[in-house]
């Protein structure tokens, strides 16, 4: 998540994102535009364009966007990642904040203070396993974040000065809104904090315009927590890699 986002990139019936500074699964997925993603020749050319790259093609998606896609991709060769419940709510009225005791919220943008920044990114990378060195030089920093707020929006929480969580919201496109990167450290852990951060990105959507929020929950566990926020489940999000 540093430098500059590159892409997207129109890759026939595809979009696909690449990390600037070289492979990154974590980072780096494609999304399917039509049915035609679906076609052999399609997955062909996906794979292809990130081979060529020295990467692997990761495919991510709502399931009944594209209903034959997951067979295809299997038939393909595609390894399957995560089934995550797909979960909804409207944007309006915002969800009530989830009160947890001592809990500061600030809203991350790009430009955002430094240390703030460092913080929001680190509990993220920590709560996901990322093994990834925040750069020491502001410019750096500022750069991994505008990255990684890809054009959205965050907010980091502290308890006690101690960063706790944090999340963000995508930029609004037609209406819609996507919730991701909830996140907390370990140590605040059950006590409310990613519930808090959820209801915090949701209400943010709600005031930049979003009809619809919607998220991807990591496993049925969590699903309670977005519930919350008056989250419902809708579908599924799928996640699929070539393993080379």
């Amino acid at each position: 998540m540093l430098a500059v986002r590159t892409g997207p990139h129109a890759v026939g019936p595809w979009i696909a994102h690449l990390h600037p500074d070289g492979p990154r699964p974590w980072a780096e997925w494609a999304v399917p535009i039509g049915p035609e993603a679906a076609e052999p020749e399609a997955i062909a050319a996906l794979r292809a364009f990130y081979a060529e790259r020295g990467r692997r093609a990761g495919v991510e998606y709502v399931d009944a966007a594209v209903p034959g896609l997951r067979a295809a991709l299997l038939n393909a060769g595609f390894e399957l990642l995560h089934d995550a419940p797909l979960m909804v709510r409207p944007a309006a009225p915002p969800p009530a904040p989830v009160p947890v005791p001592g809990l500061a919220l600030t809203e991350i943008r790009p430009g955002a203070d430094p240390q703030d920044a460092r913080d929001f990114l680190a509990v993220k990378f920590e709560a996901f396993g990322v093994d990834q060195v925040l750069p020491a030089d502001a410019a750096g920093l500022a750069d991994a974040l505008a990255w990684d707020l890809g054009g959205g929006e965050g907010f980091l929480g502290r308890i006690g000065g101690a960063a706790a969580g944090a999340g963000q919201i995508q930029a609004t496109h037609g209406g819609l809104a996507e919730v991701v990167a909830i996140a907390t450290a370990p140590p605040f852990r059950r006590r409310g904090v990613g519930a808090a951060m959820t209801a915090a990105a949701a209400g943010l959507g709600a005031h930049r315009g979003a009809e619809t929020v919607f998220l991807s929950a990591a496993d049925e566990a969590t699903t309670r927590i977005y519930a919350r926020a008056g989250f419902q489940r809708a579908g599924s999000v799928l996640g699929l890699r070539d393993p080379g």
